[in-house]
C-alpha cells in the first residue's frame, strides 16, 4: 500500500500445494503455505495462508480456499529450477550428485579405515625362537605409568637397529594395499557430471594441464553465464515489481496499464531533457567471469 516492497524467502517445505488455473496448468495462481507463527509470549499457532502469485491476473479468487486465507498483499515469486514442464516443483540441480557424492564419501571412509588397520602395526619383528619374545616385549614396552616416567624411550629418528643373528626387524609394507584412495575416482567423476563442472574444480590439479583447462575453459564460462543469465531474469523480475509498485501508490510519477490478457505495463514520466518516457529497463550486470590473457586476445 505504501509502495514499499521487502522481499523475503519462504522455506520450500512451508508450500503444501500450489494451484494453478483449472484451464492452464503452467499458470500459478496460489501458494497454500502453513507455517507456525511464534509470538512474543512463546506462544506458537499454525497460520494457513494461500500467497497470490506475482503475475497472477485472475480478478474472482476466493476469500479463503480449503481452509487457507487468500492474501494477495504478500505476493509470491517462485523460483524454480530443475524438473519437468508439468512439475509444480522444482528439483535441486545438485540432486542427481547426491547419491555419487555419498558413494564417494563412503569410499573415503571405508578407505581411511583400511589405513587405519594397516597402520596399527610398524614394524615386523622376527626372532631366532620364542623365547627371545619375552625380552623383545621388554625391550621395546613402555614404562609410562609404571614409575615416576617413561625408562624405555623409542630411539631418536634416524637412529641405527643392531640385532644379533637370526633378528630381522623391517616396516610394514602397505604399498602393494588392496585399495588405494584413488579407486574411487570414478564416483567422484559420476558427482561433477552431475554438476556439469570439470574434474579440477573439485581439489584434483593433478589431472589437469595449460591444454586441458583451455579447452574447459568454454563450457564452464557458457555454464556460468546461463546461470548469471537466469539470476539476471530474477533480478529483473523482482525490481520490475519494485517500480510497478512505486507508480501504483505516486512515489514514481507514471502509469500501470493493464495490456489486454491482464498483463501490467508500466510507463514512467516523461524526461524533460529528452522528451520521452523514462526508460523502467533494469540492467543487472556481473564481473567477468574469466581472465583471459590480453597478449593472446589482441593477437
Amino acid at each position: 500500500r505504501m509502495g514499499r516492497v521487502l522481499v523475503r524467502t519462504i522455506p520450500p517445505d512451508e508450500v503444501d500445494e500450489i494451484v494453478c488455473n483449472p484451464e492452464d496448468a503452467k499458470e500459478p495462481w496460489l501458494y497454500l503455505r502453513s507455517h507456525t507463527q511464534v509470538s512474543m509470549n512463546g506462544s506458537m499457532t499454525l497460520e494457513r495462508v494461500a500467497h497470490v502469485d506475482w503475475r497472477c491476473t485472475a480478478a474472482d479468487l476466493p476469500g479463503t480456499l480449503r481452509g487457507y486465507q487468500v492474501d494477495a498483499e504478500h505476493p509470491v515469486y517462485h523460483v524454480k529450477v530443475g524438473g519437468f514442464g508439468e512439475m509444480r516443483f522444482g528439483v535441486s540441480e545438485v540432486y542427481p550428485a547426491l547419491d555419487w557424492a555419498k558413494a564417494y564419501k563412503s569410499f573415503l571412509e571405508d578407505w581411511a579405515t583400511l589405513a587405519r588397520a594397516y597402520a596399527r602395526f610398524a614394524h615386523k619383528l622376527t626372532l631366532p625362537s620364542t623365547g627371545a619374545i619375552p625380552a623383545a616385549r621388554a625391550r621395546l614396552g613402555t614404562t609410562l605409568g609404571a614409575g615416576a616416567g617413561e625408562s624405555n624411550p623409542p630411539p631418536l629418528t634416524g637412529s641405527t637397529f643392531i640385532a644379533s643373528p637370526g633378528v630381522d626387524l623391517s616396516p610394514v609394507r602397505i604399498g602393494g594395499a588392496n585399495v588405494s584412495a584413488d579407486d574411487g575416482r570414478r564416483m567422484l567423476l559420476m558427482a561433477a557430471a552431475a554438476l556439469g563442472l570439470p574434474e579440477t574444480f573439485f581439489g584434483d590439479a593433478q589431472a589437469g594441464s595449460l591444454a586441458t583447462a583451455k579447452s574447459l575453459d568454454r563450457p564452464t564460462e557458457l555454464r556460468m553465464r546461463a546461470r548469471q543469465t537466469f539470476w539476471a531474469e530474477v533480478h529483473q523480475d523482482v525490481l520490475g515489481y519494485v517500480i510497478e509498485q512505486a507508480v501504483r501508490v505516486g512515489r514514481l510519477a507514471g502509469q500501470v496499464i493493464d495490456e489486454p490478457d491482464g498483463t501490467p505495463r508500466v510507463e514512467l514520466a516523461v524526461d524533460p531533457e529528452t522528451d520521452k518516457p523514462r526508460d523502467t529497463t533494469v540492467r543487472v550486470e556481473f564481473p567477468p567471469i574469466l581472465e583471459h590473457d590480453v597478449p593472446e586476445r589482441v593477437g
